[in-house]
């Protein structure tokens, strides 16, 4: 096969190539410059190898790191108010409770302390599951997400694998159609070129007879009483048509 016809080959397997596929993961992120990073590993990938590296060992464990992380970090909860603060509340009815006339029953002092503190409570209580919302928490069905794009990218490997054989197959097969093309063209030309030049020792051949003529002919006017042994003659123009079909076989075997 000459170079013109493995240019060709590659110019055809060049063309028959698709461009690159947007990556559409829940592990992937473009940021504002169009490049892709995965969020697990945080580093940007080249998207013809996204699905090398999904498949990697590495990626894999920083997902199962990911999953550790999510199940051992403890809920953090913000510091408590200052103590005091409750105190001095309750320190002010006392003062107040002071400068009152004796004749206010005593039940009624004793039951502001209790209301303060079930106030106090019920804010710690409504400060925890504020607390609980300020955790990092992956998105639902995270993992499953991932286990279902393995098996999506193990299904688009398969597919790829197959059109690259049928693409190196039809290339065989081109390459064997071009090169069957240019024998029966080389195996055309060499016929011609033989015929041709048994056309010229044709030509050669009827011109040395036509001279053979001549000169008899001249011989006779020369010396009417030469006779010329009919024998001979024949027996020489045998020679040289043997001659030339000697040729024309050697020619046919070569």
């Amino acid at each position: 096969m000459n170079n013109g016809n493995i240019k060709r080959l590659q110019k055809k397997l060049s063309v028959s190539k698709k461009p690159a596929v947007t990556v559409d993961s829940p592990l992937a992120k473009y940021d504002s410059s169009g490049i892709l990073t995965c969020i697990i590993c945080r580093i940007p990938i080249k998207p013809n190898v996204w699905k090398v590296h999904i498949n990697s060992k590495q990626h894999k464990l920083n997902v199962d790191q990911a999953k550790q992380n999510k199940v051992e970090k403890p809920v953090t909860t913000t510091a408590p108010k200052d103590p005091t603060g409750p105190s001095t509340k309750t320190s002010a009815p006392a003062k107040n409770s002071s400068t009152l006339p004796d004749k206010t029953p005593q039940s009624s002092q004793e039951k502001h302390p209790p209301l303060i503190q079930e106030k106090t409570a019920q804010g710690n209580a409504s400060s925890k599951p504020e607390n609980e919302t300020t955790v990092e928490k992956l998105p639902e069905k995270f993992f499953d997400e991932d286990k279902t794009n393995k098996s999506e990218a193990a299904r688009l490997q398969d597919e790829e694998w197959q059109r690259f054989q049928q693409e190196i197959k039809r290339a065989d097969t081109e390459s064997s159609e071009i090169v069957a093309d240019e024998q029966e063209d080389i195996n055309l030309k060499r016929h011609i070129k033989e015929i041709d030049e048994q056309i010229d020792n044709w030509k050669r051949f009827i011109k040395i007879n036509d001279q053979k003529k001549v000169l008899l002919s001249k011989k006779r006017r020369v010396d009417p009483k030469m006779e010329v042994d009919p024998e001979l003659s024949s027996s020489e123009e045998d020679c040289s048509v043997d001659d030339l079909f000697d040729w024309r076989t050697k020619n046919l075997h070569s």
